[in-house]
């Protein structure tokens, strides 16, 4: 049975002879009634406090989980950008050593293209050359011929016969310069020709 403070106050003891003092009795009944008041008060006063203490508890609580989930969202983020960094760098490397492979492979064409340009640059050279030393050589020749030509005795023909007619016939055709500078020209171009072939086709 639950005692309050009222009910010690209405509490009313029999009366008997040589009993306790009645007002001392009262005195003390008022005495314990406000002590347990009292006791009572500060009973619900720490039940509150405890009560918000545990409400508190309870927050901090939840504040825990909310940050331990904050930090294992972190760490899970802080992971995968590791991660990914990783990947973008093996990205880039890799991409760059394709460029640099690509770059390597394009200066290797470019050579391979300039070193051919060369060999037929020095194809060409090779060919002028010869038609250059053979027209040299052709005109020497022409100039050694040319030279024996002047050195040649003249050769004296007879007088021509006059005709009835009174007449003298046409003269033969003096064709010994003009046989020389003909045969000389077929020389120059069979010179040519020859020494063309050679630079073009050399053994």
């Amino acid at each position: 049975m639950k005692i309050t403070p009222l009910d010690l106050r209405k509490q009313e003891f029999k009366r008997a002879m040589r009993g306790y003092d009645v007002h001392e009795v009262d005195a003390f009944l008022e005495m314990v009634a406000k002590e347990m008041e009292e006791l009572l008060r500060e009973n619900s006063v720490l039940t509150e406090r405890l009560r918000e203490l545990d409400l508190k508890i309870d927050d901090y609580r939840n504040m825990e989980k909310t940050l331990q989930g904050t930090l294992t969202s972190a760490q899970r983020t802080a992971d995968d950008l590791k991660k990914n960094a990783g990947k973008e760098a093996e990205l880039i490397v890799r991409n760059a050593k394709m460029r640099a492979t690509r770059l390597v492979e394009e200066a290797r064409a470019k050579v391979t293209d300039l070193q051919a340009e060369v060999s037929a640059l020095e194809g060409q050279r090779e060919v002028f050359v010869a038609k250059f030393k053979s027209m040299i050589e052709v005109q020497q020749r022409l100039l050694e011929a040319h030279s024996l030509g002047k050195r040649r005795p003249a050769i004296v023909k007879p007088s021509p016969v006059m005709t009835s007619g009174g007449a003298a016939p046409d003269p033969e055709p003096q064709g010994g310069r003009t046989s020389d500078y003909s045969s000389l020209g077929n020389l120059f171009l069979e010179a040519e020709s020859g020494d063309t072939r050679k630079a073009a086709n050399p053994e």
